[in-house]
This record gives C-alpha cells, structure tokens and sequence, in this order.
C-alpha cells in the first residue's frame, strides 16, 4: 500500500493535503543576494583578504549576525565555482 504525501500549510487553520509550495525568491531577495554577490566579487578582486576571512566583512557591510555572514559566504562559494571559470 503506497503512502499519501501530506503536508502541513504554515497558514493557521489551512491544512495542504498533497500540495507543493513552491519555493520561489522574491524581487527583494534577488536584490539582496545580487548585492551580496557584487560586494564579494569586489571584495574578492581587491585582495584584502582570503575569501575563507570575508566572514567580518560581510557582517560589516551588511549588519547581519556571524552565522548570517557565514551562510552569506558559502552561498556565494557555491555559487562561484558554477559561475565563473577558472581562468588561467
């Protein structure tokens, strides 16, 4: 016997029975994440420091807590090595 798929709606009072929420980003996000991308990418270019160290500056930059920063630098990491190619 197969297993229904249930899901629990975050709404109060909605139940979602077999429904996908879609999980798609908002302007603002995209916004945000794009801003977090150009300020690591200069930062990345200046030479400052080892991009391992730019936890600091991104909480600077953007008053974000350290364990925001962190997620902040390994998304942009993770991203990067699928963006760019390495040049050489």
């Amino acid at each position: 016997m197969k297993k229904s798929r249930i899901e629990k709606c975050p709404i109060p009072g909605i139940d979602a029975i077999g429904i996908d929420i879609p999980k798609t980003k908002s302007p603002m996000r995209i916004a945000r994440e794009q801003r977090h991308k150009e300020f690591l990418n200069d930062l990345r270019e200046s030479g400052v420091t080892n991009m391992f160290g730019a936890t600091p500056y991104i909480e600077e930059e953007f008053g974000v807590s350290k364990s925001e920063a962190k997620e902040i630098l390994m998304s942009w990491i993770k991203n990067f090595s699928t963006e760019k190619p390495i040049s050489k």
